[in-house]
């Protein structure tokens, strides 16, 4: 169930927002996904209303159903701009969800750079671990995004932490054929030598690809 401030904060209709405020809609009640007017807002990157919400005191770091906060949903959906009013509003940047993922994890994912940047420079944690052990930067080397990896390092990620079964940001740029992200992991120190659970190094790995 949506409720109408829920929908009018959506489509951006400010007096509509205005309207139900001045007539008590409840600013933290949550929908059937457990999203207040700020998680529809952010998400949609309505700075305007985001900025009269925070004013009308929101809650910014309240949780929807998968324990994503306004900031999460701005940064899974690529909104810049909503990401520094939601900062200086308050929002946590290392909040988890339920499987352990925070905003910067949902912009690399995302492969949102300009908001990867925004989170790193807001001392996001680069090197968080999801529920499989996976950090940001794993998660980029195994898509091959060449740029989010170039910019993960340069703000420290850790090239050799290895996941739930102990694979690292190398065995997936290796596993999944990326040479140009591989390159890069290489000159950062990625250790090639370090084995997975299964006994994988990541030259098994290229081997199986022909790299």
């Amino acid at each position: 169930m949506s409720y109408p401030l829920n929908i009018a904060s959506i489509k951006n209709l400010m007096e509509s927002v205005d309207c139900l405020l001045r007539h008590g809609a409840e600013l933290n009640k949550t929908d059937s996904k457990g999203q207040t007017a700020l998680h529809c807002a952010a998400s949609a990157g309505h700075c305007r209303l985001i900025r009269k919400l925070l004013n009308n005191k929101a809650d910014v770091n309240a949780n929807d159903s998968n324990g994503d906060t306004a900031l999460q949903c701005a940064a899974m959906n690529g909104q810049k701009d909503a990401i520094p009013m939601l900062i200086k509003g308050g929002a946590d940047v290392n909040n988890v969800n339920n499987e352990h993922c925070t905003a910067l994890y949902w912009a690399v994912s995302g492969r949102h750079c300009g908001v990867t940047e925004q989170l790193l420079n807001s001392k996001a944690d680069v090197n968080a671990k999801d529920s499989n052990g996976e950090t940001p930067l794993q998660w980029a080397a195994m898509k091959g995004h060449k740029s989010t990896v170039k910019m993960l390092i340069k703000g420290s990620a850790d090239v050799n932490i290895i996941n739930n079964k102990k694979c690292t940001a190398l065995h997936w740029a290796a596993s999944e054929g990326h040479c140009d992200v591989i390159e890069k992991l290489l000159s950062s120190k990625a250790d090639v030598n370090v084995k997975s659970i299964n006994g994988n190094t990541t030259f098994h790995l290229a081997s199986k690809k022909r790299i």
